[in-house]
């Protein structure tokens, strides 16, 4: 419907505001958590502007766990959402942590500000 694209829309514009505004990208996640909460819908920019984020704050298994959730919800991915996925996978690998997507909380993927 119209509400949920409107809020889709105005989620997403704050996600740019924060990454545009000196890669606050802690708020940008903050902003993503408050969108799920609210049950807006995610489309591709939402996945570039919070796989960006994850990306700008080191946070590779938050890129992962969003990536395949983006991906399992049927948004279209691009092909720099592909590029931060895989540096994902690599960082965790590296870091020898397993991640599993079916264990994770939607409370673990965003640091709590609180």
């Amino acid at each position: 419907p119209f509400t949920q694209l409107t809020e889709t829309v105005t989620y997403n514009a704050m996600l740019s505001m924060y990454l545009r505004d000196g890669g606050k990208w802690e708020q940008c996640l903050r902003v993503y958590s408050d969108m799920q909460a609210a049950g807006a819908q995610p489309d591709s920019s939402t996945s570039n502007f919070v796989l960006a984020a994850c990306e700008r704050g080191g946070q590779w298994r938050r890129a992962k766990v969003a990536f395949e959730a983006f991906e399992a919800a049927g948004v279209e991915m691009s092909a720099a959402d592909s590029a931060i996925h895989a540096k994902a996978l690599a960082h965790v690998e590296a870091s020898g942590k397993k991640v599993s997507t079916l264990n994770v909380a939607a409370k673990e993927f965003v640091p709590n500000f609180g």
